[in-house]
């Protein structure tokens, strides 16, 4: 296992895409959420003695309006980690960094 700092830029455990704007009516919140997923494979690279391990998830609900105008998180849960550095269930915006 190297040492150093784990960066993981990937939707493992699962992800949580949200996205909220004003509407012409006044104040409002809208959010769009998808349900929690396992990516079946992820891209990884080591840079410097980072890891990063990649996925990419096509997110048709997010239009370029909701990029241009709204805000869109992304939170991962990182089920079935080690859970000495990452409790099951937690959860937390990406990119997630695990340090050990």
């Amino acid at each position: 296992m190297q040492v150093g700092k784990l960066c993981i830029l990937l939707f493992t455990g699962s992800i949580l895409l949200l996205s909220c704007k004003k509407s012409d009516n006044g104040p409002d919140s809208n959010v769009q959420y998808s349900d929690w997923f396992t990516p079946d494979i992820f891209k990884v690279t080591t840079r410097f003695g980072t890891i990063s391990l990649d996925y990419t998830k096509a997110a048709p609900a997010i239009t370029q309006e909701i990029l241009d105008k709204g805000t869109v998180l992304v939170y991962g849960k990182l089920n079935g980690y080690s859970t000495s550095l990452w409790t099951a269930d937690q959860t937390a915006q990406l990119p997630i960094q695990i340090y050990y």
